[in-house]
């Protein structure tokens, strides 16, 4: 049996405006005012914080890879040479 796999982009005005440009304006900024969740059969319940988020957006699994690394790229600690 096949899993129904939905891949959405979640965000505030913030990150709203910057994906209006392009996606390529919001991985570019230094924006982390969004998140993407991969929803499996449509089922929330592990993604405790998704309903914090002003916008839902449906996006494909490429947009889901782009602003996932995006994401932790701006999330990672900065190390100190």
């Amino acid at each position: 049996m096949e899993n129904n796999i939905t891949y959405l982009l979640c965000m505030n005005e913030e990150g709203l405006l910057l994906y209006e440009e392009s996606i390529n304006r919001l991985i570019e900024s230094n924006c982390k005012d969004f998140m993407v969740y991969k929803l499996v059969d449509g089922n929330r319940n592990y993604q405790t914080d998704i309903d914090i988020w002003q916008v839902e957006i449906e996006i494909n699994e490429q947009f889901y890879s782009m602003l996932h690394l995006n994401l932790c790229q701006k999330f990672r600690p900065i190390s100190k040479p």
